[in-house]
C-alpha cells in the first residue's frame, strides 16, 4: 500500500507539474471537486447501502501549496468545493469525527489534480467507531431500573458481549 500512495503521490506531481504549465496561466479557470465522510458501521472498508453520511465534518484543502482552506460536509456527509486549478490536498479533519473514529475506507491526506470543466473525485473516507462499555450486575428487587440500597450485586456472572460483526466475546467475572 506503501508503494501504491508514492507512485500515486509521484505520478501526480508529475502530472501536476506538466498540467500546471497548461492549466494553471488560464486566468479565471476554476475547478470542481467533490467527495464523501461515511460511517463505516459494519468496518468491511466499502460503502455499502444504507450506511449514512457523517455531517458537520471539516474538510481541509490545500491547492499548490497556497494556504489552507475548509469547506463542511453537509447532512448527507457530502461535500463540495469549486477551487483553481492544479495539485490539490484533500484532509479529513479527525478532531471533528469524535472518540473511537477508525479510518476504513479512503486516504488521508487524498491528493487529487483540479483540471477545468471535469468534476474530480477528492475522496470517499469511511470511519468505523470502536467504543468501550463497562457496567456491573445486581439485582432489581423492586423492578425501578436503578440500584438501591439493599439490592446487592451479582457475583460470579460472566457477560457475554456480541460486536458489530457478530463476534461474541466473554468477559469472565
Amino acid at each position: 500500500m506503501v508503494r501504491k500512495l508514492l507512485v500515486r503521490i509521484t505520478l501526480l506531481i508529475f502530472f501536476g507539474i506538466f498540467l500546471s504549465q497548461d492549466i494553471l496561466g488560464q486566468s479565471g479557470s476554476q475547478a470542481q471537486i467533490y467527495g464523501r465522510v461515511y460511517r463505516d458501521i459494519n468496518g468491511n472498508g466499502q460503502e455499502d447501502p444504507g450506511e449514512p453520511g457523517i455531517p458537520n465534518i471539516d474538510i481541509i484543502y490545500q491547492v499548490n501549496s497556497s494556504a489552507l482552506q475548509a469547506t463542511t460536509t453537509d447532512a448527507n456527509g457530502d461535500w463540495s468545493i469549486t477551487t483553481n486549478l492544479g495539485v490539490v490536498f484533500v484532509y479529513i479533519d479527525m478532531g471533528d469525527l469524535g472518540p473511537g473514529a477508525v479510518q476504513t475506507d479512503g486516504i488521508d491526506p487524498n491528493v487529487v489534480i483540479a483540471v477545468p470543466n471535469i468534476p474530480i473525485n477528492g475522496g470517499t473516507d469511511g470511519f468505523y467507531y470502536e467504543g468501550d462499555m463497562s457496567g456491573h450486575l445486581y439485582y432489581d428487587l423492586n423492578g425501578n431500573g436503578s440500584q438501591d440500597i439493599g439490592e446487592p450485586n451479582m457475583p460470579d456472572v460472566d457477560v457475554l458481549v456480541t460486536d458489530a460483526f457478530g463476534v461474541v466475546q466473554t468477559v469472565p467475572a
